[in-house]
């Protein structure tokens, strides 16, 4: 018997509308740190959502939402984080 395609123990084939960034359980987005988002995802988050992606390490280097380009943003040392890729832009 096959499993349904959207049971909770069904990793393989699981999908929705925004990917897995989803709760299956209230419909709101997981904000942890590393979690790549969409484009229209970065327009609906705060930038206090926004700074729960990223790591201890670069959140006193984030701008804010407003002063960042294409969802990305520069840090001291000239790197680029991109929210989209949920990482340095030259990894």
């Amino acid at each position: 018997m096959l499993g349904r395609a959207r049971s909770p123990n069904n990793h393989i084939g699981d999908s929705d509308a925004l990917g897995d960034n989803r709760s299956a359980m209230n419909g709101e987005l997981k904000l942890r740190v590393g979690r790549a988002i969409t484009p229209e995802q970065f327009e609906l988050l705060s930038d206090e959502q926004l700074v729960r992606l990223l790591p201890r390490s670069v959140r006193e280097f984030f701008p804010g939402k407003d002063f960042c380009a294409d969802g990305t943003f520069y840090l001291h040392d000239g790197t680029v984080w991109s929210f989209y890729k949920a990482g340095f832009l030259d990894e």
